[in-house]
Order: C-alpha cells, then structure tokens, then sequence
C-alpha cells in the first residue's frame, strides 16, 4: 500500500508539473502575441489612448484659386490660418441652414477684385436662398449653378457676357443682372419663376426672352 500511495503521489507530481509547463508555454505565447512584456501580465492596467488617425482623403481641402475670394471664405468660416477643409464648411452650413433668411453676402474690404466665384459650389450644403456677388469683375457664372436652392441673386455691376447657365436655376424668382455687358438673355427661358429682373445697362438688343417670360423689369 505504501508502495502505491507513493506512486500515486510521483504520478501527481509530474501531472502538475505538465501542467504548469503548458500554462507557461501558454503565458509567454500570448504576451508575444499582444506585444507586451510576460512580466507586465501581473502588473496595474494601463489604458490606451484614444487616438483617432483620418484616412486620407477624408477631409479633403476646398480649393479658392481666386485670392480675394479664398480671404473672404477664411473670413466668414472663422477658419485659423489658410486651409479650408470640406468640414469648416460642414459646421458652418449646419448653422447657416437654420436661419430664417440663408442669405450670403460676398463681401470683402481687402485691396483688389474677386475675378472668379471657383469654390463657392462648395457652400451648396448650406441650401443658400440668395446670394449677393455684385461690383466686383466676375465673367463666369459656371460655379453658382451648383446652388439650385437659390431664389434670388444678384451680380450687378461684373463683367459678365454669358449668362446661359443661369438657365438651371430654376427656382430664381429675383435676378439682377444691371450693369454688366450682356448681349443675349438667351437660356434663360426655363426661369418660369422668375417675378423680378433688372437688367439695364447691359448690351441687350434682343428682348425676345423678356417678352416669353411674364414678369416686370
């Protein structure tokens, strides 16, 4: 009987002693899997920083090539240095769609003329409702067509000849377009909303779009 217990208990022993083997085969494993030290597994827990990395791309920067224009952007942002990225625009749209008149003003006492509105398409989150570019010495109107909301807008006092793209903003009920050199009001059919029109001193000699269109200039 003696013989048997002590067998037994050699038996134990080095079924324990596998035992621990394996675990710390175990143990040594897994804290080389997860890059950490064997001995840091008995020590306190150290949390991690939340560290958050943008993929590229995902706040892409909104191009002004116009001087003036990008001044006034950065301006009416409220945007820190000289970067504009599609986000500044994102929070500044969130709040301007909540105002009861989304009326923007292109306005700026910096030295020289706003020559292109390249980049303004980028406020079309902001569903503006009327947008004031006049007196300055803008040619293309291309860039406001990406602002279908508009119902109103006024370019007076430019260098504007071709005004056909105005045709897809369809919603426009007031349009003022005095002073410039336009020669032909030719695609502006489509504009049955139209209510309001000024367009003396242009170059106009051709009415026929005029008289199409029921509303007073």
């Amino acid at each position: 009987m003696r013989w048997r217990k002590g067998e037994t208990e050699v038996r134990h022993r080095h079924r324990l002693r596998a035992l621990l083997v394996i675990l710390g085969a175990l143990l040594i494993g897994a804290a080389g899997w997860t890059g950490t030290a064997a001995a840091s597994l008995t020590g306190p827990l150290i949390p991690l920083p939340d560290i958050r990395i943008p993929l590229p791309g995902s706040d892409p920067v909104v191009e002004f090539p116009d001087p003036i224009l990008k001044q006034w952007a950065i301006k009416e942002l409220g945007v820190e240095g000289d970067v504009i990225r599609q986000s500044d625009i994102a929070r500044y749209c969130e709040a301007f769609s909540r105002k009861w008149e989304r009326i923007l003003t292109i306005y700026s006492s910096a030295p020289g003329k706003i020559r292109s509105l390249e980049g303004i398409q980028a406020f079309k989150p902001c569903n503006v409702d009327y947008l004031v570019a006049s007196r300055w010495e803008i040619r293309d109107v291309t860039p406001i067509t990406e602002l279908t909301t508009l119902r109103g807008l006024d370019l007076q006092g430019n260098l504007l000849e071709d005004i056909r793209p105005l045709g897809s903003l369809t919603e426009l009920r007031t349009l003022i377009l005095s002073g410039n050199r336009i020669a032909s009001l030719d695609g502006l059919e489509g504009l049955t909303h139209l209510e309001r029109a000024e367009l003396q001193n242009n170059r106009i000699v051709n009415i026929d779009v005029v008289r199409k269109l029921d509303f007073a200039q």
